[in-house]
């Protein structure tokens, strides 16, 4: 069957691509608080397989919203059709602070839209 809709085709791939998804390995411990959370290495990890074999790209970058940073995470379809979606970035000037930011940033955006949990 062939989707002519590329908005269609982009939802019945990205449900593929959800049921092809495993739960993250919680794989990192947070030193300040002692807790164990996965890490975007884990993610990607989990994540790249399933959404590559259901036809899908990820891309990001930063962006400026209204003088604010924000890392813009889009999902495109080999279709045509991408979803965007955009997460704020701390930017206090101090580089590692901007690092770790545009890390968790990027590693909560792909749990999120892609509906995955860690175990």
């Amino acid at each position: 069957m062939k989707i002519e809709d590329p908005k269609v085709a982009f939802l019945v791939s990205l449900n593929k691509g959800q049921g092809l998804l495993e739960p993250v390995t919680k794989d990192s411990t947070n030193p300040h608080f002692k807790s164990k959370y996965a890490s975007l290495g884990a993610v990607n990890a989990a994540v790249m397989g399933p959404l590559a074999e259901a036809g899908f790209v990820l891309m990001s970058g930063g962006v400026d919203i209204a003088g604010k940073p924000y890392l813009r995470t889009t999902l495109a379809h080999v279709v045509g059709h991408s979803e965007s979606f955009d997460y704020p970035i701390v930017n206090d000037g101090n580089p590692q602070h901007i690092a770790s930011s545009i890390t968790y940033a990027r590693r909560y955006t792909l749990t999120m839209v892609l509906g995955i949990s860690s175990e």
